[in-house]
């Protein structure tokens, strides 16, 4: 097995990067092929002389590795650790030091990876571009409300296709009938709000299809008979024709391009542009304020970017400077003028800086 290494901007692992977890290669040979452990350690990050005192004190006989982070780790390691879930399938162990504060000597601290699905059961955003060159689709298993009542053994009864790009998405309800039933609510509206409304934005909704499954299909029921198996492929099946022809035609020979795929691209133009615009301007509202009694200017505070923390080199800082000028200049000329008018794509986007997971 070859693994690919990503040479982007997320590849270069600082001491942040990863978390400051650690993992035993001879721990994670039960749980990854050696090829894939190998590659691990060869691209875990050097570890710091007084980090290394600590680890061969306080784990003597075990060989600790620094977690790679960014384009250095195998999708193959990410996938199966978010896979992890209580009592079905067995969690990742890794290791971290845990320092109290002051001068205190750290301690080994145990730490256990669970399902992704944990904070985010629905993650949209992944595989994402500002301008997508090709679509990434998302199949959302749902239940059925009370009174519909579908053939299950017909999949169009039972697959709900993704709405127009300028059509609003689908509404998902739950009835509430018992004090049971509003904790199981609240407690899948802490983990999955995020998600509900990634998906009901403009440029991802027109991706997302809908696959229902009545009472004692999918989900944790790890003994459906087969029947239930085959409708649930079936449904699988249905779903991806469906995307199939939206996106790229009905003629599997001969793709073409598509109503559906092509207002999605125009939309998410829309959207991305108007983000842009008011990144832009809140930008500009910042790097011009003025300066207070506890505040150094941005002109000022960049024009000495040239020391820590994080500093520039003398040729980065004059493209720092040069690229913000154009930003302020491209805002000025803008002057009333907005792409965030009233036709823009609703519910309308933010544009934020946000870890990248």
């Amino acid at each position: 097995m070859r693994l690919p290494v990503g040479r982007d901007r997320y590849s270069r692992v600082t001491g942040e990067d990863g978390g400051g977890l650690l993992f035993d290669p001879d721990e994670w040979r039960g749980f990854f092929p050696a090829e894939v452990v190998e590659h691990m350690v060869a691209r875990s990050p050097q570890t710091d002389d007084e980090r290394a005192t600590h680890l061969a004190d306080l784990a003597p006989g075990r060989t600790l590795h620094r977690f790679p982070g960014g384009g250095e780790l195998p999708v193959l390691v990410a996938a199966r650790m978010s896979l992890s879930f209580p009592i079905l399938i067995s969690a990742i162990p890794l290791w971290r030091l845990r320092y109290p504060g002051g001068k205190q000597r750290p301690s080994l601290m145990r730490v256990f990876f669970s399902d992704g699905g944990i904070s985010s059961n629905f993650p949209v955003h992944f595989f994402d571009a500002p301008l997508p060159m090709r679509p990434t689709f998302a199949l959302n298993l749902g239940g059925f409300a009370r009174d519909e009542h579908p053939n299950p053994d017909v999949p169009a009864e039972n697959v709900v296709d993704p709405p127009a790009p300028n059509k609003q998405a689908p509404e998902s309800w739950t009835e509430i009938d018992s004090l049971f039933a509003f904790i199981v609510s609240i407690k899948d509206a802490m983990e999955n709000w995020r998600d509900n409304t990634q998906g009901r934005l403009p440029g991802f909704r027109e991706r997302i299809i809908d696959i229902k499954l009545s009472h004692g299909e999918g989900g944790l029921n790890l003994a459906m008979d087969e029947e239930k198996i085959t409708r649930l492929t079936e449904r699988g099946a249905y779903a991806g024709d469906r995307l199939k022809a939206l996106f790229s035609g009905d003629d599997d020979d001969k793709p073409a391009p598509t109503k559906h795929w092509n207002d999605s691209r125009f939309t998410r133009f829309r959207v991305t542009m108007s983000v842009i615009e008011e990144a832009l301007r809140a930008i500009s509202r910042g790097y011009t304020a003025p300066p207070d009694a506890v505040t150094v200017s941005y002109p000022q505070r960049v024009a000495a970017g040239g020391v820590a923390p994080y500093r520039l080199t003398a040729a980065e800082l004059k493209l720092a400077e040069d690229t913000i000028d154009e930003y302020l200049d491209l805002v000025a000329g803008l002057g009333k003028q907005t792409l965030s008018d009233d036709n823009v794509p609703r519910p309308t986007a933010v544009l934020r800086l946000t870890p990248p997971v």
